[in-house]
């Protein structure tokens, strides 16, 4: 089955596992990922082939080995391509409610302290990372289990991004804290 999956570069791969020859599991290696990326890499690049379509071939080929690459070292990138794959017609869960409001109290949190103290600002910080790894840590869990709780890894995945999002959102409160500083 191919399944086109979108990187945020606008690239799409039809299986990143497939392209890069690891078997469709959650529990990858990042370390391993950037080698075969590099080796794969190495064998098409578009300086063996100087002009012409064979040329366009690898410029293409390099573009998709780096989506697949990208998606693999992601955890968040990585699940939701195995539920891509794996289970293409299942439906997504909302967060349940006990974890949105611990959402928003962190966001509370998160923009309270960046306008407080440094202190505060890296207890969010560490709150977001241990979440993030607890999180990683039940998907590979959960992807491990047969069969698949599919409801459970796709409610897992919709924490997950959402955490990813607080992240970024705290990244960029504490820039802006940064810059109105100096």
């Amino acid at each position: 089955m191919s399944v086109a999956l979108d990187v945020s570069g606008g690239d799409s791969v039809d299986d990143p596992f497939d392209l890069l020859g690891f078997s469709c599991h959650f529990k990858l290696d990042p370390k391993d990922v950037v080698q075969t990326q590099a080796r794969a890499l190495a064998r098409c690049h578009p300086d063996r082939h100087p002009e012409g379509v064979e040329r366009e071939l690898a410029i293409m080929r390099s573009a998709q080995i780096n989506a697949a690459a990208t998606i693999l070292v992601d955890p968040l990138l990585r699940a939701e391509a195995l539920i891509a794959i794996l289970d293409p017609m299942g439906k997504a869960v909302p967060l349940a409610a006990a974890q949105l409001m611990e959402l928003l109290e962190q966001r509370e949190s998160m923009e309270a302290s960046t306008k407080s103290s440094l202190a505060e600002s890296q207890a969010c910080k560490e709150w977001v990372r241990c979440e993030k790894q607890s999180t990683v840590d039940q998907l590979e869990i959960l992807f491990s289990a047969t069969p698949v709780d599919w409801f459970a890894t796709r409610a897992a995945v919709a924490y997950l991004r959402a955490i990813v999002r607080l992240s970024n959102e705290l990244n960029r409160l504490l820039e802006l804290g940064r810059t109105e500083i100096r």
